[in-house]
Parts: structure tokens; sequence; C-alpha cells
């Protein structure tokens, strides 16, 4: 009998708490569903909008998330929007509030991009669009194209395109100052843009990149591109817009003192061929001007005078202006000489010594340059005035040791100080089976001359070589790494890529690159076709 009982207790311990377990809330399945739309007040696509807001319901409590940065508004609006919920909140409606004096006859959309998102999951809507017209139809017409940078291989987006009315209203500098007629956003990582809903017409389209989101072109921060002639509506065109960094004009920063006998003067732009000139009352005093290293600034360096200000003039093209400077009593620079590279001394590479004031005199028969047998080997001197370094410029033989020897008072700088001791450098060369070599055969270029790259994946430029026709070009004692290969058509044969200009409406140069990197190796030959036409 107690057996049977303790039976029948187990038993029915073993139900209970099996119909128990299954009776426990396991939280169901994740909710992975969109939110849907259930009514818009005033519908969508709704014609002769009199109203200043319009209402969205939905099925389930939803949140607004990054509105600001995925809320495209065209024509854009003065003012920012209201919206409801705020940021926090989450209910079943939305209301959003216009703050603005909306424009007679205009057709507006309101795309929420991937804002709009449940209140539980975060689950989007995507692509959500509300239109309406304050006029009697809806604009329908369409334009579509894509964006790419000018200059890097690899596009930073998103990037802004506007369109802008081409009226007898327009300008150039519109840019600048107004808010375009239409906006669309790159949609991917092609760079692919759309502008739907817009009326027909002429316009001028630009493409910015639009850090500060303000619908307008700093100069300064941002990238742009246009469109070089009108585009009429409708049309059936791709566009391709490429964008670049503009050069400003130059302009110089008020000097101020920053050694003894030494002068430093932030810019704006290119300071190519800046004249500068350094005054003592009406005294004209001699003064060198180099850059300052990894800065957009000038040195200034004059001779050692006794003054309370000095004039500074700064001529560049059209650019004059005259600066006045107060001068105090401070330490000079003393001449230091340093060696850029030290070593192993690639094939491709050449040895400099940099100098950190001006050089005023050099003799070279103070300067010796020995291989391990001390048998003297011949060079030439070059000096780059801007970036105060003296080149050794020698014909470099394989596994090869070199010594470098630089006599007292070889070196002579600006202020009259000698170095006053020996220098010496030791140098070394590898065998050529440690680097690769690269023959590139330029195909299909469409024009000369054209500039054959190689670059880092920074961008930086390692080799480059001109053509003057599709011919083969070869690189060679490469260093062993990962190459980028683009060709720049060199429209005005100054052997550099050049940006563009919006105002002068001058595009860049064109860049084609290699679709993908080049692998180059130790002791290997590579022989590579470079199809410009694809």
């Amino acid at each position: 009998m107690f057996k049977r009982l303790s039976y029948f207790i187990v038993v029915f311990a073993l139900v209970v708490f099996s119909c128990a377990k299954k009776g426990m809330p396991t939280g169901g399945p994740k909710d992975e569903t969109a939110p849907k739309i259930l009514l818009v007040q005033p519908a969508n696509a709704s014609v002769e909008f009199t109203g200043n807001q319009f209402k969205l319901f939905f099925n389930e409590n939803i949140a607004f998330k990054d509105l600001e940065k995925q809320l495209i508004v065209s024509p854009p609006l003065r003012n920012k929007l209201s919206v409801m919920p705020m940021a926090g909140m989450s209910k079943k409606m939305a209301v959003i509030t216009i703050n603005d004096t909306l424009q007679p006859n205009t057709t507006y959309s309101f795309n929420f991009g991937k804002s709009i998102v449940d209140a539980t999951e975060a689950n989007p809507l995507p692509d959500f669009k509300y239109i309406f017209s304050t006029g009697k139809y809806l604009d329908s017409l369409k334009l579509t194209g894509f964006v790419r940078d000018a200059e890097l291989q690899k596009t930073e987006f998103p990037v802004s395109v506007f369109l802008y009315e081409a009226d007898a209203d327009y300008n150039d500098s519109v840019v600048y100052n107004k808010n375009p007629r239409y906006v669309a956003i790159t949609q991917d990582s092609l760079g692919t843009f759309s502008f739907e809903n817009i009326k027909q017409g002429k316009y001028r389209m630009v493409a910015i990149k639009d850090k500060n989101e303000n619908y307008r072109f700093d100069i300064a921060k941002e990238k742009i591109g246009f469109y070089t002639q009108p585009i009429s509506v409708p049309n059936d065109t791709i566009y391709r817009l490429d964008i670049f960094k503009e050069i400003p004009d130059f302009k110089p920063n008020k000097p101020s003192q920053s050694l003894g006998n030494q002068l430093l003067m932030g810019y704006k732009g290119n300071p190519k061929n800046v004249k500068v000139s350094v005054k003592n009352g009406t005294e004209v005093i001699p003064s060198v001007t180099t850059y300052f290293p990894k800065k957009d600034s000038l040195q200034i360096w004059y001779k050692p005078l006794k003054a309370d200000s000095l004039a500074v003039k700064v001529e560049k093209d059209l650019f004059s202006k005259e600066f006045y400077v107060k001068i105090k009593e401070k330490k000079s620079d003393s001449l230091a000489i340093t060696a850029v590279n030290s070593g192993t001394l690639h094939f491709r590479e050449t040895f400099a010594l940099k100098l950190n004031t001006p050089l005023e005199v050099l003799d070279v028969n103070k300067i010796k340059l020995l291989n391990a047998d001390s048998t003297l080997v011949s060079f030439k001197a070059s000096y780059i005035p801007l970036e105060r370094k003296i080149e050794i410029i020698f014909k470099k033989e394989p596994a090869t040791k070199y010594t470098l020897k630089v006599q007292p008072n070889a070196i002579q700088d600006f202020f009259g100080k000698y170095n006053t001791k020996d220098l010496k450098y030791n140098l070394e060369t590898k065998e050529l089976t440690e680097y690769g070599n690269l023959k590139v055969n330029i195909q299909n270029a469409k024009r000369f001359p054209v500039l054959v790259q190689l670059t880092n994946e920074k961008g930086e430029i390692l080799a480059e070589q001109s053509v003057l026709k599709n011919q083969s070009v070869l690189f060679e004692g490469l260093l062993p790494s990962m190459y980028q290969m683009r060709a720049v058509y060199d429209e005005n044969a100054n052997q550099i890529w050049d940006t563009g200009n919006y105002l002068k409406k001058v595009q860049p140069e064109e860049i084609v690159y290699f679709p993908k990197p080049l692998d180059v190796r130790m002791n290997w030959d590579i022989d590579q076709n470079f199809d410009l036409n694809k």
C-alpha cells in the first residue's frame, strides 16, 4: 500500500511539473516586421495642398531614428520641421508640421529613408515618401546619374546633388548662398542618385559633399562637382558628376614673428610663385621664403637688423598686400644639417640633406662621395630652395656601400654660419633581386600626354612616368608592395594632376584607375596591359 501511494505521488508530481513547464511564457518569436502605415492625412500625392502639416497613422507604436540624417525634403525648407513623436517618444501617430511658407504650384517630396522604426525592435519602414503639390497637379519627371571622386578611387558617400533653376535670376554664386530647387542623395556604394517629381524646365546640376548639411558649398571643407552645361528636362541622359577639392585663391594671413630673423605666414590656396619682400622703412632687407613643414605656412627669413617693425609685401598674380609686423628680441636658429634618408638607399630614392636655415653657398669641392673601395664616385648636388634641401644625385650600383663626407665650411647658410665639423653619412644599396619590375602597356588612350602613376592605398604617388602615345612604360626597382595604378589625362602637360574650379567652369583632369591593386613581389617582372577605354 505504501509503495502504491509513493508511485501515485511521483506520477502526480511529474504530471503537474510537465503541465507547469508547458504553460510557462517563453516571450514568443522576435518581432522582425516593419511598421505599416494605415492612413495618411491629407492623402499621399494630394494636390492643392493648403495646410502646414500632415499625419501618418501606424499599426503599432513607432519612433524616429536619425531623422535629421535620413529625411530628405525637396525642395529644401528654410526652417526645421516640427515632428511628433519627438526623440525618445513613441506613438501610433506621427504629426509633421511645416514651419515655412510653401511655394505656389510646387511639388514637395518628403523621403523619410529608414528613419521610421517600430518602438520595440527598431525595425525600419524603408524609403517611405510623402508627396503633395500646392498646385493642381503633381510634377512627375525624373533625372538620374551617379557621382564619383575625381581624384580618389573610393568615393566618400553620401554626396548631395542639387538642381537649380536656370532662369533669369540664376548665377553661379547660388551654391554659396541659396537653397537649390531640388535635392537628391546618393543611394548606394555606386554613387547613384535620382531626382523624382520634378517639373519641366532647364536646370544647373551640382554635387557637394555637404558635410554641415546646410545646402551650401564651403570651399574650405567640402568637395564639389558640376555638370558644365544647362540640363533640359525631360530627357533620359544618365549624368556623371566628378567631385573634387577646389584650391581657393591664394590669400595670406598676417605674418607673425616666430624666431629672431624669422617670420611665419599662414595662407590659403597655392603659394607657388609667391613673391615676398621685406622693408625696414624704405630700405629693402635681404630675405628668403621657404615652406614650413607639414603646415600651410611660409617661413620668411631676413638678415639680422635692429628694428621695431618691418613691412612685408606679399604678391602673387593679381594679389598684392602689405603687412606691418612688430619685431622683438628673440633667439635665432643656428645651422643644423640632417640626412633625409640614411642607411639603406633604395634605387628609386635620392639621398638628401635637410637644412633648418636657408642655404647661401654650397662648396661641392668640399663634399666627397666614396664607395667601399674608397674610390671617388661622381655626383651632382642640387639645392631645392623652398624645401631647404640639398639632393646628392649619383648612379647607384647594386649591393654597394657608400660614404658621403662633408668637410667643414662646405655649407654656408643665409646668416653666414658654416658647418664647423666633418659630417659623415654611410649609405648602402641592395641587390636588384630584392626589388620588382613593372612593365605597363598603355592601350586606347583618348588623348595625350598621359601621366601613369603608381600610388599606395592612401593615394600618395610613389612612381610616375609621362607618355605621349600608346606605348609601354617600365617601372624598375620597385619595393615589394601592393600598388594602385592610375592614368591621368594631363591636359596642360605640367606632369601633375590638376583639380577643377567651379566658378571658372574648369573640370578636374580625368583619372582612369586600373581596377585592382598590383602585387609587386621581390625578383618578379610583371607585364601588365592597361586599357584606358575600359
